[in-house]
């Protein structure tokens, strides 16, 4: 998904049911709900309702990971 305001949306379709997505509008919601419910976004589009429920939580910051120790080797020990 590409970076900008993305928001949650409540998609409604009479066959497959109710689903919540993370996407930028509502052409992308039916996309992700299409994904979710196995079949083309075409075929449901028309037939879902959207509801933006609101703004998608920010994710989370990636942790960085914890410097290695250095281990000292037998030989260098010897000399």
């Amino acid at each position: 998904m590409k970076e900008g305001l993305v928001f949650i949306y409540r998609v409604k379709h009479p066959e497959y049911g109710e689903i919540e997505v993370k996407a930028q509008d509502r052409l992308h919601a039916a996309c992700e709900a299409g994904k979710a419910w196995g079949t083309p976004w075409t075929g449901i589009a028309r037939e879902c309702t959207y509801e933006k429920i609101g703004p998608a939580p920010a994710p989370a910051p990636a942790k960085k990971a914890a410097p290695r120790k250095r281990v000292q080797s037998k030989e260098a020990g010897k000399k």
